[in-house]
């Protein structure tokens, strides 16, 4: 099995985004929001980095799978979580 070695985290973020599904939009009816996005996985620290590198998987290898790279300028807030372990039951 693999050693999770990168802390566990999630990130909260503004996502470039679009409207309208392909359709021509009046300027007037064009709303000021963000789009808000939530992601969670292994943090690949880089020194000097300007992205939060995410991952989701990872083998006995050290291969890693679904990687996200999610530029600084758009991060809102980072925590670090905690898998929460239960008890065995004695025999």
């Amino acid at each position: 099995m693999a050693r999770l070695e990168h802390p566990l985290i999630q990130v909260t973020w503004h996502d470039a985004h679009s409207v309208g599904n392909g359709e021509w939009q009046a300027m007037d009816s064009l709303k000021d929001g963000v789009c808000v996005v939530v992601s969670v996985g292994y943090w690949l620290r880089r020194p000097k980095a300007k992205h939060i590198i995410l991952y989701q998987s990872v083998t006995d290898e050290g291969s890693v799978d679904n990687v996200l790279y999610i530029p600084l300028g758009m991060v809102r807030k980072v925590q670090r979580l905690q898998i929460p372990h239960k008890k065995r039951k004695k025999r």
